[in-house]
Protein backbone atom coordinates (compact mmCIF):
# COMPACT_ATOMS: atom_id res chain seq x y z
CA UNK A 1 0.00 0.00 0.00
CA UNK A 2 0.98 3.55 -0.70
CA UNK A 3 2.22 5.92 1.38
CA UNK A 4 0.11 8.89 2.31
CA UNK A 5 0.79 11.46 -0.21
CA UNK A 6 1.55 14.97 1.29
CA UNK A 7 0.42 18.14 0.70
CA UNK A 8 1.61 19.61 -2.92
CA UNK A 9 1.73 23.07 -1.36
CA UNK A 10 1.94 23.88 2.54
CA UNK A 11 2.32 26.89 4.77
CA UNK A 12 6.01 27.07 4.09
CA UNK A 13 4.79 27.24 0.60
CA UNK A 14 7.50 24.67 -0.68
CA UNK A 15 6.18 21.91 -3.02
CA UNK A 16 7.73 18.48 -1.07
CA UNK A 17 8.44 15.47 -3.21
CA UNK A 18 7.66 12.03 -2.75
CA UNK A 19 10.49 9.51 -3.46
CA UNK A 20 9.02 6.42 -4.27
CA UNK A 21 9.71 3.86 -6.98
CA UNK A 22 6.93 4.84 -8.82
CA UNK A 23 8.14 8.61 -9.37
CA UNK A 24 11.78 6.94 -10.57
CA UNK A 25 9.67 4.42 -13.19
CA UNK A 26 7.78 7.83 -14.24
CA UNK A 27 11.14 9.90 -14.44
CA UNK A 28 13.08 6.70 -16.35
CA UNK A 29 10.26 6.47 -19.01
CA UNK A 30 10.72 9.81 -19.79
CA UNK A 31 14.27 9.67 -20.32
CA UNK A 32 13.30 6.51 -22.61
CA UNK A 33 10.46 8.36 -24.67
CA UNK A 34 13.06 10.65 -25.04
CA UNK A 35 15.18 8.24 -26.74
CA UNK A 36 12.82 6.31 -28.44
CA UNK A 37 12.32 10.00 -30.21
CA UNK A 38 15.84 10.81 -30.63
CA UNK A 39 16.01 6.98 -32.58
CA UNK A 40 12.96 8.25 -34.72
CA UNK A 41 14.25 11.16 -35.63
CA UNK A 42 17.90 10.13 -36.19
CA UNK A 43 16.72 7.38 -38.16
CA UNK A 44 14.52 9.59 -40.71
CA UNK A 45 17.44 12.34 -40.87
CA UNK A 46 20.24 10.08 -41.16
CA UNK A 47 21.89 7.67 -38.91
CA UNK A 48 24.70 8.23 -36.86
CA UNK A 49 25.90 7.91 -33.62
CA UNK A 50 26.87 11.66 -33.21
CA UNK A 51 23.10 12.36 -34.62
CA UNK A 52 21.55 10.07 -32.97
CA UNK A 53 23.67 11.81 -29.42
CA UNK A 54 22.77 15.13 -30.81
CA UNK A 55 18.91 14.79 -31.96
CA UNK A 56 18.83 13.17 -27.78
CA UNK A 57 20.59 16.44 -26.71
CA UNK A 58 18.14 18.63 -28.71
CA UNK A 59 14.64 16.71 -27.73
CA UNK A 60 15.86 16.48 -24.33
CA UNK A 61 16.65 20.18 -23.97
CA UNK A 62 13.47 21.26 -26.24
CA UNK A 63 11.38 18.71 -23.27
CA UNK A 64 13.06 20.22 -20.28
CA UNK A 65 12.45 23.47 -21.52
CA UNK A 66 8.93 23.36 -22.52
CA UNK A 67 8.05 22.07 -18.89
CA UNK A 68 9.54 25.33 -17.37
CA UNK A 69 8.40 27.55 -19.78
CA UNK A 70 4.78 26.27 -18.43
CA UNK A 71 5.22 27.24 -14.98
CA UNK A 72 7.77 29.65 -15.20
CA UNK A 73 6.77 31.86 -12.65
CA UNK A 74 7.20 28.85 -10.11
CA UNK A 75 10.53 27.68 -11.96
CA UNK A 76 11.77 30.92 -11.92
CA UNK A 77 11.21 31.48 -7.88
CA UNK A 78 12.96 28.06 -6.92
CA UNK A 79 15.78 28.31 -9.55
CA UNK A 80 16.81 31.41 -7.83
CA UNK A 81 17.13 29.85 -4.46
CA UNK A 82 19.60 27.38 -5.81
CA UNK A 83 20.77 28.81 -8.80
CA UNK A 84 24.79 30.46 -8.58
CA UNK A 85 23.80 33.10 -11.51
CA UNK A 86 20.11 33.14 -10.75
CA UNK A 87 20.71 33.88 -7.10
CA UNK A 88 23.08 36.62 -7.72
CA UNK A 89 21.05 38.25 -11.14
CA UNK A 90 17.33 36.99 -10.75
CA UNK A 91 16.37 37.88 -14.63
CA UNK A 92 18.88 34.63 -15.66
CA UNK A 93 16.14 32.32 -13.68
CA UNK A 94 13.64 33.72 -16.64
CA UNK A 95 15.39 33.47 -19.70
CA UNK A 96 17.60 30.31 -18.81
CA UNK A 97 14.67 27.99 -20.32
CA UNK A 98 14.54 30.29 -23.20
CA UNK A 99 18.10 29.14 -23.50
CA UNK A 100 17.69 25.72 -23.21
CA UNK A 101 14.73 25.83 -26.00
CA UNK A 102 17.21 27.77 -28.13
CA UNK A 103 20.04 25.25 -27.52
CA UNK A 104 17.66 22.68 -28.43
CA UNK A 105 16.53 23.93 -31.38
CA UNK A 106 19.60 24.49 -32.80
CA UNK A 107 20.70 21.02 -32.11
CA UNK A 108 17.78 20.04 -34.34
CA UNK A 109 18.02 22.13 -36.99
CA UNK A 110 21.78 22.08 -37.57
CA UNK A 111 24.01 19.53 -37.77
CA UNK A 112 26.28 20.72 -34.42
CA UNK A 113 29.23 22.42 -34.24
CA UNK A 114 31.97 23.08 -31.85
CA UNK A 115 30.87 26.71 -30.52
CA UNK A 116 27.47 25.10 -29.96
CA UNK A 117 29.04 22.36 -28.43
CA UNK A 118 31.05 24.64 -25.77
CA UNK A 119 28.52 26.78 -24.97
CA UNK A 120 26.15 24.02 -24.03
CA UNK A 121 28.89 22.44 -21.71
CA UNK A 122 29.35 25.48 -19.95
CA UNK A 123 25.22 25.91 -19.51
CA UNK A 124 24.93 22.46 -18.02
CA UNK A 125 28.04 22.51 -16.18
CA UNK A 126 27.41 25.63 -14.46
CA UNK A 127 23.61 24.01 -13.60
CA UNK A 128 25.62 20.72 -12.31
CA UNK A 129 27.85 22.90 -10.44
CA UNK A 130 25.21 24.48 -8.82
CA UNK A 131 23.98 21.95 -7.40
CA UNK A 132 27.45 19.99 -6.27
CA UNK A 133 28.24 23.79 -4.62
CA UNK A 134 24.51 23.97 -2.71
CA UNK A 135 23.12 20.75 -1.54
CA UNK A 136 21.38 22.49 1.60
CA UNK A 137 19.20 24.28 -0.33
CA UNK A 138 17.86 21.89 -2.65
CA UNK A 139 17.66 18.58 -0.17
CA UNK A 140 13.62 18.88 0.42
CA UNK A 141 12.50 21.06 -2.78
CA UNK A 142 10.44 19.20 -5.73
CA UNK A 143 11.25 20.25 -9.29
CA UNK A 144 9.20 23.34 -10.03
CA UNK A 145 7.48 22.58 -13.58
CA UNK A 146 6.13 19.06 -12.99
CA UNK A 147 4.02 19.78 -9.88
CA UNK A 148 1.66 16.16 -9.26
CA UNK A 149 3.41 14.60 -12.99
CA UNK A 150 6.81 13.32 -11.12
CA UNK A 151 7.22 13.89 -7.58
CA UNK A 152 11.16 13.62 -7.18
CA UNK A 153 13.32 16.07 -5.26
CA UNK A 154 14.42 19.27 -7.63
CA UNK A 155 18.61 17.96 -7.53
CA UNK A 156 17.38 14.71 -8.56
CA UNK A 157 16.19 15.69 -11.94
CA UNK A 158 18.41 18.55 -12.52
CA UNK A 159 21.58 16.95 -12.21
CA UNK A 160 19.99 14.15 -14.15
CA UNK A 161 18.90 16.29 -16.77
CA UNK A 162 21.79 18.41 -17.20
CA UNK A 163 24.30 15.46 -16.09
CA UNK A 164 23.03 13.69 -19.51
CA UNK A 165 23.42 16.25 -21.70
CA UNK A 166 26.54 17.46 -20.21
CA UNK A 167 27.89 14.02 -20.90
CA UNK A 168 26.60 13.49 -24.14
CA UNK A 169 27.76 16.78 -25.50
CA UNK A 170 31.57 16.12 -24.19
CA UNK A 171 31.32 12.68 -25.89
CA UNK A 172 30.41 13.89 -29.15
CA UNK A 173 32.87 17.15 -28.68
CA UNK A 174 35.43 14.82 -27.70
CA UNK A 175 35.23 11.64 -29.57
CA UNK A 176 32.51 12.16 -32.48
CA UNK A 177 33.17 15.52 -34.43
CA UNK A 178 34.65 15.16 -37.99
Amino acid sequence: MDRPRQPLHSRDNYIYPEETPREYKKFIGIIIGTLLLSLLLTFGRGWGVKYLFQDFVAAFLIFSAGYKLFRLEVFSTIYKSYDIIASRWHFWSYIYPFIELALGANYLLSNGSVELDIFTLLIMGIAVYSFIKQPHRRSHIQYACLDTTIRLPLATISVVESGLVFIMTLIVLLFLQH
